[in-house]
């Protein structure tokens, strides 16, 4: 039987609901067959790929490893992917470099194609690789329902990876700005326009430094590898955004649930 996450409540309320009960719901969540099926399949074949062909071949397998790097929406793209994943992200001018979208990078860097050994002969990077899977997979069950905490969960999860990241704090910056779903956690948390988006990379980062200074009182995002400043962030961007209400299926979450979903 399949488990389907429900909250009782959506914007602050779901979220605080979830601090609690979050645990729990994940584990039966990755539990269900749908979630697990096709992360044992990923489980098999990984260690033993040696080519991008290897993980592109097989459609489950394939839809793990896009949802791990919340790309869910390329499951049917799949000469696309397996460029990516085949060129890796050791050369500037490989594909996944040249996407304004940095999740296709570390798509490329969590496999390792292009180096001497893929990355996934390693048991430690395929469990990783699968955790994030579960974590994509039930941030894109609660987004069907609930968009805006969905972001906040996936702020949630990048940000603790991006603070403990050996990058400066202005290379920290460009990784929000060019990862969409915690850039729209800090435009809605900021309360800065999409338009924002049309300026150059660089004026970009200044108005996001200048925003979160005024209103998080620093800039500094190292800040957040602490629980308490990824929660009063997540609070201020539902309690911003609590007048938008009901998904639409074009909403954050809508096109990875519906492909899971047909897994079942």
């Amino acid at each position: 039987m399949s488990f389907a996450p429900v909250l009782p409540a959506g914007g602050l309320a779901g979220w605080r609901f979830l601090q609690g009960a979050g645990g729990t719901m994940r584990a039966a969540h990755a539990a269900s067959p749908a979630v697990a099926r096709p992360a044992d399949a990923f489980e098999r074949v990984a260690p033993a790929a040696w080519t991008s062909a290897a993980i592109t071949g097989d459609r489950q397998v394939r839809i793990v490893a896009l949802t791990a790097f919340g790309l869910a929406q390329d499951a049917d793209n799949r000469a696309f992917v397996d460029r990516i994943l085949a060129e890796g992200a050791g050369a500037p001018g490989a594909l996944a470099n040249r996407m304004g979208d940095g999740r296709y990078r570390a798509l490329a860097e969590g496999f390792g194609f292009d180096g001497a050994v893929p990355r996934t002969r390693d048991p430690e990077q395929v469990a990783a690789i699968r955790a994030r899977y579960e974590a994509q997979a039930f941030e894109a069950a609660i987004g069907g329902t609930h968009p805006d905490i969905r972001l906040a969960l996936s702020m949630e999860r990048e940000l603790t990876d991006l603070a403990g990241r050996s990058l400066s704090n202005e290379g920290k910056w460009f990784t929000v700005l060019g990862t969409p779903p915690l850039r729209a956690v800090f435009e809605g948390a900021l309360g800065l326009p999409a338009s924002v988006g049309t300026l150059d990379v660089d004026r970009q980062r200044e108005i996001f430094g200048q925003a979160a200074r005024r209103a998080l009182g620093t800039d500094d995002l190292s800040r957040f590898a602490e629980a308490g400043a990824r929660d009063a962030l997540a609070e201020r961007f539902l309690v911003r955004g609590a007048a938008l209400s009901g998904p639409s299926p074009t909403a954050p979450g809508a096109v990875a649930l519906s492909i899971l979903s047909g897994l079942a």
